[in-house]
């Protein structure tokens, strides 16, 4: 079912967080190279000296704001009702009408819809910089101290209301009103509401589901499969082991192999449950209640 959920975090360069880290991630990138699941990615206002490209974008971003917050980083639930094509449309969509300051001008940005059958999402990570439209040629001048009297001769100004809640709740109004018109276009009876359950008028406390238990299910389905698997070569085994019964033959005992198949596995679930629980790379997250997840755990 089409549920709501959004996640905000800042990311502090003072606190040794890093968007070039974050755009790394979310682009599979780097040391997220070999995880195969990004579907489609794009961007959003980018200066041209970056080339079109997000990483030398946020890097730029490192370097130029070695203090305070250098970005945003968003994740968003996609509708599951939606097809993967109707899912990049509603992106791309959202981020072109509403990821724009007060003024209209689009914040610079990189975004990416990762496939997970069960938890369809895409993240989103933007600068507080927006792209006036005033050329300035290299990361320095656009990074540099903003000049309200002559914009022309500053960098790029932060909008401050991005980092207040009625910019947040504005935000999550505006991707609750993308969604359920996407939804609405694909003659679909189904919509996500942002209002906490109270505000609904729903008599119950908020689901708590953390991503670590997301993960574990989708773990345990794994090895339901690899079950499976252990289940199809026992039978063989079974079978090869009366054939050679009939041909009086020795057959070697099926539970050999069965044994070490299973140990592997065992060893595997360990090892993924292992990676689960490490370390968070360190966002702050702005925690923020509503309709599904009361508290939100870092790291996804």
């Amino acid at each position: 079912m089409a549920i709501f959920h959004m996640r905000q975090r800042n990311i502090n360069s003072g606190k040794g967080q890093s968007s070039r880290a974050r755009c790394l991630y979310v682009l599979r990138r780097g040391e997220f190279a070999e995880r195969q699941d990004l579907l489609t990615w794009g961007t959003a206002a980018l200066p041209a000296w970056a080339d079109a490209d997000p990483v030398v974008f946020f890097g730029m971003a490192d370097q130029c704001e070695a203090r305070g917050q250098v970005a945003k980083s968003v994740d968003f639930a996609l509708p599951s009702e939606l097809s993967p094509v109707e899912r990049e449309e509603l992106v791309r969509d959202f981020v072109a009408t509403s990821l724009v300051d007060t003024a209209g001008n689009p914040f610079p940005a990189v975004w990416a819809i990762h496939h997970s059958p069960d938890n369809p999402h895409f993240h989103l990570v933007y600068s507080r910089r927006a792209n006036d439209g005033l050329q300035r040629p290299s990361p320095e001048i656009y990074f540099r101290r903003a000049n309200k009297k002559n914009p022309e001769k500053g960098g790029a100004a932060k909008d401050k209301t991005t980092a207040t809640r009625q910019w947040l709740r504005g935000f999550r109004k505006a991707w609750q009103d993308a969604a359920n018109r996407h939804l609405a276009d694909a003659g679909l009876d189904v919509s996500i509401d942002c209002r906490t359950l109270k505000a609904q008028g729903i008599d119950r406390k908020p689901r708590q589901k953390s991503y670590d238990e997301i993960r574990i299910e989708k773990l345990c389905k794994e090895l339901e499969e690899d079950r499976a698997e252990l289940d199809a070569l026992l039978a063989a085994f079974a079978e090869a082991e009366e054939e050679a019964k009939k041909e009086d033959d020795v057959a070697r005992p099926p539970q050999d192999d069965a044994a070490n198949l299973l140990h592997a596995l065992e060893e595997e679930a360990q090892r993924r449950l292992e990676e689960f629980y490490e370390e968070d790379e360190g966002y702050t997250v702005f925690e923020f209640r509503h309709n599904d997840q009361e508290t939100v755990r870092p790291g996804y």
